[in-house]
């Protein structure tokens, strides 16, 4: 953080779950076996600030998006925010883009250092749509971080390397093809190599 190492604490709340994975799922996400039911996440945050030390950046995982009212209720979004805020330089959360509006980043940005990660895997949209089955396009994207810079909220943007249905070859010049199309649209990138989760229908084409 600023050129300078420090410490960090990763939580990950159990929430009702990623709306989308409801709908239909991502080829490759297994989260949602780890999310269902109804959870208090603001005692599962207090949990977690009892263990804390030292650590200056906090990230909060739900295996979806943190900005999803149907998984964090708008209430708790701020109560954690707010006491995150409190306590620590800077806080990371997840959303899918439908979730960032004007008004959310407007309401929560004032509470906290706040930096917002987008799982885009590509910007490539027939990859989005027919390998990953991501549920929505790169102009969304483009939209939701767009406010984000409105807002001067950081992004992340975590890149997919081998979704199914496409050779080696053509993955590696898909992650590079999208670094050139996203480089001006977001504060960091995160390329996240496949990997084989429960459940999937990446686990079945690797089964067979």
């Amino acid at each position: 953080m600023n050129d300078k190492e420090i410490r960090s604490i990763a939580v990950v709340l159990r929430t009702p779950g990623c709306s989308w994975s409801q709908k239909s799922n991502c080829s490759m996400c297994g989260y949602f076996t780890d999310s269902g039911g109804t959870y208090n996440v603001t005692e599962q945050f207090e949990a977690v600030l009892e263990e804390r030390h030292d650590e200056r950046m906090l990230k909060i995982y739900t295996s979806g998006s943190f900005l999803d009212p149907k998984e964090v209720k708008n209430e708790d979004q701020v109560s954690i925010l707010k006491s995150a805020g409190s306590i620590f330089d800077k806080v990371l959360i997840e959303s899918r883009p439908e979730h960032i509006t004007d008004s959310k980043i407007a309401q929560l940005g004032d509470l906290v250092d706040l930096e917002v990660a987008i799982g885009l895997e590509s910007a490539d949209d027939e990859i989005l749509m027919h390998s990953i089955n991501k549920g929505f396009s790169f102009a969304n994207y483009e939209e939701a971080t767009q406010i984000l810079r409105d807002f001067n909220t950081s992004s992340r943007t975590y890149l997919l390397l081998k979704p199914p249905f496409i050779t080696e070859g053509s993955a590696i010049k898909d992650v590079t093809n999208s670094i050139e199309k996203i480089e001006g649209l977001t504060d960091t990138i995160s390329i996240n190599p496949m990997n084989i989760q429960n459940f999937t229908l990446v686990e079945h084409l690797f089964r067979r």
